[in-house]
Order: structure tokens, then C-alpha cells, then sequence
């Protein structure tokens, strides 16, 4: 399981991504602000989120009961991997995203 929160000092919503090897469009839904994938929209995963033109992102990922630096001013489509490195101990991959527009 994984799931993508959008801070709620986001600036935006996001697009994001359920799967990234459908080799569908850019993004599957919007994530309003200070929402999270799995219980906005009932998502048991989330592989990827999408910042339009104009804005950027820093995303984190959260183990241990500590949030971690992943993408610093990120743009465009990008990717939450679940992994070992960022997967808790629970096996949950749990991500932060917060938008802003780019100087």
C-alpha cells in the first residue's frame, strides 16, 4: 500500500497517478489540497503525481515517524516509489507533496 497526501500548505492540486504502467494519460484524478490518495479517493496504492506549468514540488517521504527529502522543485510528472527505502516498517510507502509556484 502507498499513499500520496497533498500538504495542506499546498498552493494547487495535484494530478496523480494509480499506476504508472498503464501507459495511459499524464494523470488519473486530481488531489485537491490537504487530501490524501487513500481516503479521498479510496486508493489502496499511488505510484505518481503531476505538477503543471507554472509550479513546482517538494515531495518527502515519511519512516520511522520522520519525513525524508525526496524531490526538491520537482515539475512535471514524477514518480512515489515503494521500496525499501521508503516504505515504513508497516510496509506502507507514505508520501508528502506540497506545491508552490515556481520563482
Amino acid at each position: 500500500m502507498s499513499y500520496i497526501h497533498n500538504s495542506y500548505a499546498s498552493e494547487v492540486g495535484i494530478g496523480v497517478v494509480y499506476e504508472t504502467s498503464d501507459g495511459g494519460a499524464i494523470y488519473d484524478a486530481i488531489l485537491p489540497i490537504d487530501r490524501r490518495t487513500d481516503r479521498h479517493l479510496k486508493w489502496a496504492q499511488a505510484e505518481g503525481y503531476y505538477i503543471g506549468p507554472g509550479y513546482c514540488a517538494n515531495s518527502y517521504f515519511r519512516k520511522g515517524g520522520e519525513e525524508h527529502q525526496y524531490d526538491l522543485h520537482a515539475t512535471g510528472q514524477l514518480y512515489t516509489p515503494r521500496n525499501l527505502t521508503t516504505m515504513d516498517t508497516d510496509g506502507v510507502a507514505r508520501w508528502l507533496v506540497h506545491t508552490f509556484r515556481c520563482s
